[in-house]
């Protein structure tokens, strides 16, 4: 089994983000809403990479909200 490193995500990993959310049944981000999350400074993302092939397997996001 190939390590597995948690990073925060940036813009080089958008395109296996939106990879994994297109096989998703229940929720679709688009690839220019995931973008705009990304270069948002209240929306946070953190992916699982596979550490030999640097290949995204998984990831979270979570929007901070201030009232």
């Amino acid at each position: 089994m190939e390590n597995i490193s948690i990073k925060k995500a940036d813009i080089s990993h958008l395109e296996q983000i939106e990879a994994i959310e297109k096989t998703l049944v229940h929720r679709n981000l688009s690839y220019d809403s995931i973008k705009k999350d990304l270069e948002n400074g209240s929306t946070y993302y953190l992916v699982a990479i596979t550490e030999k092939e640097n290949k995204v397997v998984g990831y979270i996001g979570c929007e901070l909200l201030v009232d």
